[in-house]
């Protein structure tokens, strides 16, 4: 079983893993440096800037064969069209952590 990454890829976004309990899982979403704009010339970014958080049910994937190639079992993250029933976003942690507290204590 391939776990899901700590940090996932999303174009101008990377999501970092902040906490895992079992099936659930909260990501920061941050937004890339180069990515950062409309920023004041007195106050230059300094690196990547958390704009969010997202909240997620992890689910699994079998592992399967297409067209004969073997594809391993896998973790894997809501796609967008699974949003609000395996994925949440927050923009703010308060928020973000209490959901994945009452998804824990709801399993």
């Amino acid at each position: 079983m391939i776990k899901l990454p700590k940090e996932i890829g999303k174009g101008k976004f990377v999501l970092k893993q902040y906490a895992r309990k079992g099936k659930y899982a909260l990501y920061e979403l941050w937004l890339k440096d180069e990515h950062i704009a409309c920023r004041a010339k007195a106050d230059p970014p300094e690196g990547d800037v958390v704009i969010g958080y997202e909240v997620i049910i992890i689910r699994r994937k079998k592992a399967c064969e297409i067209m004969g190639t073997q594809y391993p079992a896998k973790e894997i993250y809501p796609s967008p069209e699974e949003w609000g029933r395996f994925g949440w976003t927050y923009n703010n942690f308060r928020d973000a952590n209490a959901h994945l507290k009452q998804l824990e204590n709801c399993a």
